[in-house]
């Protein structure tokens, strides 16, 4: 019996001992938690206790406007840690956690006109801090993105039709398309060149574009459409001169359809291989291309068309005949032009006096600065030198004195004439005296006595008529027009200010106005021509006028001359032109020329005899 009792306990000990009895068996504790935005519903949230080697089954639950993400923690023996119906095997003390993250709608919409193909158009939902990315595509032919509306409060650039928006709420936005021409323009809008912005080719532009909006827009045959002007004009800095970056954004970033240009020479050699690389034509306002002739610039870029009067485009050749008609000699020119920025004008200028006149019958007196009022003394300087180099003026060694400058040089130029009385038999200032402030009373102004004689580049005044048929508008009716545009703009665009000026027509710009009518006139009768907005259409029938095929404008039959066999850009043909050289005459700017100048200019349209020599005419001159 003893023995039968000790086998019975010994029994019990070794199946203790190996864990056949369940009273006895190794136990780990789970430990549950869960972020805001939900809860573990399976086993729930706490502390739990298993046996060795249990499987457990997880639920997370998320709550409403939540996601589960995943569980974290103690995780190795979770089955799947990113399913919120999940499995963990407990082989030790685990602590796991439930991670849930908020989630919102974004709801996307666009206008007609294009569609956002960057998510999609529809409804999304994302994690709350996601950055989404948004791209806004416009459809064919004539529309333009313009901005995000709706929830933009987390959008990068709503202006922008590539951008991201921060999901930290439920967002509704619209992608918001337009039926625009985007025409683009780099303007100086606070430096020296902002002048031109005033009284240059800015109101000429801004009239333009809203003559035409008024009058309905351009019709584009293909789309059977009249479609409006958008211009998106962007500052662009002189200092640092980043015209050309400013240009490609205007290309690559708003997207314009069209570039018009800058104000000078120097804007166009910047713009020009921009815009000819990326296949955008330009279409210049201020400024020459003589260089660009002279070195085949311009044989290669297809895109480039130069609007204004420059120096070999018919301006000094017209000087030389002029003076050649009056003088028993062979004219001389002492000329003296801008150096520094704005160089390129006066390099031109002065390579085209030298080849026109011949370099014996050429005074080359050099350059100056760019900001004659930043180095005092310098305008008498120079008005000095050429009173010294004239000699004797009932028998002066030169027939023309001619600055080549911008109109802040030809101010202080004037005053040194008026100080130190010069008197050669003509002045010729360019650019400056072809502005009817030129002649306006002082301050703003010289006064008729002072100016009266000095010689300008103008095109056309109130009193010229076009020599040929189908002008657009006379010229009276264009300066009128850009007059009451300078007067509606004193005070509300830029700096622009009257001034003491009493009168738009006082602010006038007698040399570039009729040119960039002319020349905008023949791009809308190119844009109408070609149907829609291919550049290479449009360039296509810009280079189609001729004298054929003349488009009607302002000068009534005009066309490009095309270089490059066709092939290259252009500049509108100077036969076109109703005038080059302008005098001041009784306070206003008078268009002169010579005996039979319409043989070889058949538009060239006089409007006062050519008052020469100016000797002891000068109204600044002392009695006797």
């Amino acid at each position: 019996m003893k023995n039968k009792v000790l086998l019975i306990s010994l029994a019990v000990v070794l199946a203790l001992s190996v864990g056949l009895i369940g009273c006895g068996g190794v136990e780990y504790n789970l430990t549950i938690s869960s972020t805001a935005g939900g809860s573990v519903t399976t086993p729930g949230v706490g502390n739990f206790t298993y046996d060795k080697g249990t499987m457990v089954d997880l639920v997370a639950a998320p709550a409403a406007g939540y996601r589960f993400v995943n569980w974290t923690g103690d995780i190795g023996t979770i089955a799947d840690v990113t399913d919120a119906n999940t499995t963990i095997t407990m082989d030790d003390d685990y602590s796991i956690t439930a991670n849930f993250v908020a989630v919102y709608d974004l709801t996307i919409t666009s206008t007609a006109g294009g569609s956002v193909t960057t998510p999609g158009v529809g409804n999304f939902t994302y994690d709350k801090g996601t950055v989404v990315n948004l791209v806004a595509t416009p459809s064919a032919g004539y529309y333009h993105f313009v901005n995000w509306t709706g929830d933009v409060g987390t959008i990068a650039d709503v202006n922008d039709a590539t951008t991201t928006i921060t999901m930290n709420g439920n967002y509704s936005i619209t992608a918001e398309f337009v039926k625009v021409i985007r025409v683009g323009l780099a303007r100086d809008l606070d430096e020296s060149l902002s002048v031109f912005e005033c009284y240059g080719a800015g109101p000429v532009y801004r009239w333009f574009a809203d003559k035409v909006n008024a009058d309905g827009g351009i019709y584009l045959s293909d789309y059977d459409a009249d479609v409006q002007i958008e211009l998106k004009v962007r500052d662009f800095d002189v200092m640092t001169w980043d015209l050309a970056a400013v240009t490609q954004t205007l290309i690559l970033t708003d997207r314009c359809d069209f570039i018009w240009g800058g104000p000078g020479t120097d804007c166009i050699f910047t713009q020009a291989p921009v815009c000819n690389a990326h296949g955008v034509p330009l279409i210049t306002l201020e400024g020459g291309a003589s260089s660009m002739i002279w070195d085949g610039d311009i044989d290669s870029w297809p895109y480039v068309w130069v609007s204004s009067s420059f120096a070999n485009w018919n301006q000094i050749p017209v000087l030389h005949d002029m003076l050649d008609a009056e003088l028993d000699h062979d004219p001389v020119a002492f000329i003296t032009y801008i150096g520094g920025m704005g160089a390129t004008l006066g390099i031109e200028y002065r390579n085209e006096i030298i080849a026109e006149f011949g370099a014996n019958y050429t005074i080359d007196a050099g350059f100056h600065s760019y900001d004659l009022s930043s180095s005092p003394g310098a305008a008498d300087a120079i008005i000095a030198a050429a009173k010294t180099a004239l000699g004797n003026a009932t028998d002066p060694n030169y027939d023309i004195f001619c600055a080549f400058t911008y109109p802040w040089n030809v101010a202080a130029l004037t005053q040194a004439c008026i100080d130190n009385e010069f008197n050669p038999p003509a002045i010729l200032f360019g650019l400056g005296a072809n502005f009817g402030s030129f002649g306006a009373p002082p301050p703003d102004g010289f006064g008729a006595a002072n100016v009266e004689g000095i010689m300008c580049f103008a095109v056309a005044n109130n009193k010229t008529t076009v020599n040929v048929v189908n002008a657009t508008m006379s010229m009276a009716e264009m300066y009128d027009a850009i007059a009451n545009q300078i007067e509606d703009e004193w005070g509300v665009v830029l700096a622009c200010a009257s001034g003491n000026l009493t009168s738009g027509e006082q602010a006038l710009d007698y040399w570039g106005t009729p040119c960039y009518v002319a020349a905008l006139e023949m791009w809308k009768k190119a844009v109408e021509a070609a149907g829609n907005l291919s550049s290479l259409a449009v360039r296509n029938a810009l280079a189609a006028f001729s004298p054929s095929n003349p488009a009607q404008t302002v000068f009534g039959d005009t066309w490009y001359t095309v270089f490059g066999d066709g092939y290259g850009g252009g500049v509108l043909a100077y036969e076109c032109h109703t005038g080059e050289i302008g005098q001041w005459q009784s306070g206003v700017i008078e268009i002169v020329g010579y005996d039979g100048i319409n043989a070889t200019l058949p538009n060239y349209c006089v409007t006062a005899n050519f008052t020469y020599p100016m000797t002891d005419l000068w109204g600044w001159l002392s009695p006797g």
